[in-house]
């Protein structure tokens, strides 16, 4: 994310391999604006949890050309409220976009990964999709995902504290 920014970006999930021991990681991150500043973390999941790793920040050159976004998701486009337990997310349509996804991570405490629900909607006469969950108490990172079968076009994230 953009150093400042609220809502976290994301890259296709990657594969650490088995085992224990600590494991090297890399990302392609397209769509970079030049002379910004951005702020990283890894998280790592498995059958047991998610844990997010410490945040490193670096800065783009700010003479080098803005890169096009081929080769990685790009950016989401939606509208998020919250009542209570429930989040929810008014979708902007993705070109290409054949389903959305929303998914939950806790992000602190005890590991747990909730799915939520994309419907079809029109909302002021246009069409969009219309994403809700409800999580239980706990600070959750929710991930909203256009996708073509197994591929994901376009992701946006954001991080909601549930009391």
């Amino acid at each position: 994310r953009a150093a400042g920014a609220s809502a976290w970006s994301e890259t296709v999930a990657e594969s650490a391999g088995a085992g224990t021991g600590d494991v090297a990681v890399s990302a392609r991150l397209d769509g970079l604006s030049p002379g910004t500043s951005y702020v990283t973390r890894v998280v790592a999941s498995n059958r047991i949890g998610a844990t997010t790793g410490a945040e490193a920040s670096f800065n783009t050159d700010r003479n080098a050309e803005a890169p096009s976004t081929a080769g990685g998701p790009a950016t989401l486009g939606a509208k998020w409220s919250r009542s209570g337990r429930s989040v929810r997310a008014i979708v902007t349509l993705f070109p290409a976009a054949t389903g959305y996804r929303m998914i939950a991570t806790r992000t602190k405490g005890t590991a747990s990964t909730r799915k939520g629900r994309c419907v079809a909607a029109r909302v002021k006469g246009v069409k969009r999709q219309r994403c809700t969950i409800t999580l239980p108490k706990g600070t959750w990172t929710v991930a909203l995902r256009a996708q073509k079968g197994p591929t994901y076009l376009a992701v946006t994230t954001r991080t909601f504290k549930i009391s």
